[in-house]
């Protein structure tokens, strides 16, 4: 008798836990299915150092729509190497394959595992999915870009699947590696608005950070950080996210990296410095 109940306590409780899933995926669906974004070409659009960029892929598991219950997987931050003017992004990644491989034909170029820096129009090109820029403004003067360069030269490693348990809880006494924190796509964004004085005011007041609190919430933060003043006196906010169409001709392909990965920062792509804008909304 003691056994059956126990059996149907057990199945009580997986039919309600399956129940709240499901109900948390249907809700993911039903505020996401209509979502609609501004459009602007890419070949029309100004990219600056500091400047975030949000990643949809094609289709993705269910950490999104059971967990965060949010619209974008991945976030980066756009960067210029001060000697050659070249822009890319800094990224945290687990290891993923982002661009076809430049010399080996039916071979995936494979980069991660920590923070890396990557060509920005290649990036675009190549990701499997949309991508969204959310412009910073007013943006950067010339020695905060300098220092967010150096900042994205930090590669703290991607944390591993333990690493990522202890975020979600909060405990992040073990997230210490020699001195250096583990930090995921959205934390690595969070951190570096953290060290350039542009936390949101909002989180000041309450005597935290962008990076502070769980995994989720530092997604949440960045994904939702949009219209928010930034640092002590606001003087920085950032606009709501454009989906950006790449539509460059192929014979404009942008510079693609080196065997090893990373971006040669002697040989800027052709659309580095690119300054043209027709799109207002993702004008200065």
């Amino acid at each position: 008798m003691e056994v059956a109940l126990a059996v149907m306590v057990m199945l009580i409780i997986i039919l309600i836990t399956v129940g709240v899933l499901c109900r948390r995926m249907l809700k993911y669906h039903s505020e996401h299915v209509n979502w609609r974004f501004p459009k602007a070409l890419i070949s029309h659009t100004e990219f600056y150092p500091g400047d975030i960029l949000l990643f949809t892929p094609h289709t993705h598991g269910f950490v999104n729509s059971l967990f965060t219950q949010d619209f974008y997987t991945h976030g980066a931050i756009v960067v210029q190497d001060p000697t050659t003017g070249q822009l890319l992004i800094s990224e945290s990644m687990i290891g993923d394959e982002v661009m076809p491989h430049p010399s080996k034909e039916d071979v995936e170029l494979v980069a991660g595992g920590k923070a890396v820096l990557l060509p920005l129009y290649a990036r675009i090109k190549h990701y499997p999915g949309p991508v969204f820029l959310m412009r910073l403004t007013p943006g950067l003067t010339e020695e905060q870009s300098v220092k967010l360069w150096g900042l994205a030269q930090t590669q703290a490693p991607y944390p591993a699947f333990a690493h990522g348990l202890a975020r979600l809880f909060g405990l992040d006494f073990m997230l210490k590696n020699n001195g250096r924190t583990y930090r995921h796509c959205m934390a690595h964004v969070a951190w570096i608005l953290d060290q350039m004085g542009m936390t949101p005011m909002a989180l000041l007041a309450q005597g935290k950070d962008t990076n502070s609190g769980t995994f989720l919430g530092t997604c949440k933060r960045i994904t939702r950080i949009h219209g928010e003043p930034l640092g002590p006196y606001g003087d920085h906010e950032y606009l709501s996210p454009v989906h950006i169409l790449y539509d460059i001709a192929p014979t404009q392909v942008p510079y693609i990296p080196p065997d090893d990965g990373e971006a040669d920062q002697s040989k800027p792509d052709e659309f580095s410095k690119r300054r043209v804008s027709e799109t207002p909304e993702c004008g200065r």
